[in-house]
């Protein structure tokens, strides 16, 4: 695509230079970094290499390490100074990276008695929080000193989480089918707890926006749990939002799908708290002899 020879506005553009990586195989595990938008090709637990590669040639370097078990998740810091790499279910290993690499690592247990680290997040350059199942811990890393400072923590059961590196903010879910979600602001040297949600998961999406916090819900109660892949956090015009996808056998009498709504194709034509529904084309599903699958998109805003 060409806007400038065409003249029209595209919503998504192939990059014509796009970022290759290895795939994943029996010896490499791939990590996608969405903070700094680097891919890590780890391969034999870093033994044999570990390849970045970012959108950019200084984002993107290559280095081994000791394999010291399986890899969960790896970041580096948004500076680029700190390599957090997660190997085990109460702590996460650290490596300074200045200009010659120092291969000293150093670690960092959950403060959480019998918790288990679903994953960590870079809240700053030399800020850390790991998520665990019983909730949120956030630290200080002071590189030069080779350790980490326990500042804030929150308490919150999780089943699983999603994070948005462009709001600061992490959604926690909870409950025996995670409908339960809690979410959590990011500010320096502190963790602020936002009011939680839940319902009977036929909706998708929470807005936090400048004037206060908006939920809605709708459709009858349902037994499904709400998996991780469906749930996206995000910014929809500005506003810290929350996506869940639902899928569902559309009702027969529906032949014809309603456009995209006014408030995401134009914001400012959008009525303030207002519950709105994308639903794209139906979904094959098979065998044949079944209804098709479709799935909805429910953004409920709050402007003005």
């Amino acid at each position: 695509m060409n806007s400038s020879t065409t003249k029209e506005k595209y919503y998504l553009e192939i990059s014509s230079n796009p970022v290759r990586f290895q795939p994943v195989s029996t010896v490499t595990n791939v990590f996608f970094d969405y903070s700094n938008r680097q891919v890590f090709a780890v391969r034999s637990g870093g033994a044999t290499g570990v390849v970045v590669k970012g959108p950019t040639e200084e984002s993107s370097t290559s280095f081994i390490m000791e394999d010291k078990g399986p890899v969960m998740s790896i970041k580096f810091s948004p500076n680029q100074k700190v390599l957090a790499i997660h190997r085990s279910k109460t702590s996460v290993e650290f490596v300074n990276f200045p200009n010659d690499r120092d291969s000293v690592e150093y670690s960092q247990s959950c403060k959480g008695k019998n918790a288990i680290i679903l994953g960590f997040v870079w809240t700053g350059n030399t800020e850390i929080a790991f998520i665990t199942d019983h909730g949120i811990e956030l630290f200080q890393v002071i590189p030069e000193r080779r350790m980490l400072k326990a500042l804030r923590s929150q308490n919150a059961s999780a089943n699983w989480f999603v994070e948005c590196p462009q709001s600061g903010m992490v959604l926690l879910s909870s409950g025996s089918l995670g409908h339960t979600l809690q979410p959590f602001l990011f500010k320096p040297g502190n963790i602020v707890r936002l009011p939680k949600f839940e319902g009977n998961w036929i909706l998708l999406i929470k807005c936090i926006g400048g004037s206060g916090v908006g939920w809605g819900i709708g459709g009858p109660r349902t037994a499904n749990k709400l998996p991780e892949r469906d749930v996206t956090l995000g910014v929809l015009y500005g506003n810290p939002s929350v996506l869940v996808l639902r899928h569902h056998r559309p009702r027969p009498s529906s032949s014809q799908h309603p456009p995209l709504p006014a408030s995401l194709n134009n914001p400012a034509s959008a009525p303030p708290r207002s519950l709105h529904f994308s639903r794209p084309p139906a979904i094959s599903h098979s065998p044949s002899n079944n209804p098709p699958l479709g799935a909805e998109i429910v953004i409920y805003t709050l402007q003005g």
